[in-house]
C-alpha cells in the first residue's frame, strides 16, 4: 500500500493482528511488513507503549531459547472493545464509499 498510512487505520491493524495470537512487536511489524512499504518500527512501538499504557494490550512475558524476557501482547477487555468499535467504524466507512461509488453519475 502506498503513501501515508492512517494512524487509526495501522492501530486497527496492529489490534487484528493481536487478536488472532498473543504475539510480540517484531513478529508484529513482520506481519505489517508484508502489506505496507512505510512501516517504522519506531512508529509500532510507540503505539504499542501506548495501548499497553491505556490498558488495551496485556504483556505477557515468556522465557525465550537464550534465556531472556520476550515480551507478548494480548488484547484486554478494553482491547476487545477498541477492536469492536474499529470494525464497526471501518465497515461502516467502506459501506459508504461503496455506495457513494455506485451512486455518482
Amino acid at each position: 500500500m502506498k503513501g501515508q498510512l492512517n494512524k487509526g487505520f495501522l492501530e486497527y491493524c496492529i489490534l487484528l493482528i493481536i487478536s488472532k495470537e498473543s504475539t510480540y512487536g517484531y513478529e508484529i511489524i513482520k506481519v505489517l511488513e508484508e502489506y505496507f512499504d512505510n512501516i517504522l518500527d519506531s512508529t509500532v512501538y510507540t503505539i504499542l507503549r501506548r495501548f499497553e499504557k491505556n490498558e488495551i494490550l496485556k504483556p505477557k512475558y515468556v522465557e525465550s531459547e537464550n534465556n531472556r524476557q520476550k515480551k507478548y501482547y494480548e488484547l484486554s477487555d478494553k482491547g476487545h472493545t477498541l477492536l469492536n468499535d474499529y470494525d464497526y467504524n471501518y465497515n461502516k466507512m467502506y459501506s459508504v464509499m461503496e455506495d457513494i461509488k455506485k451512486n455518482i453519475k
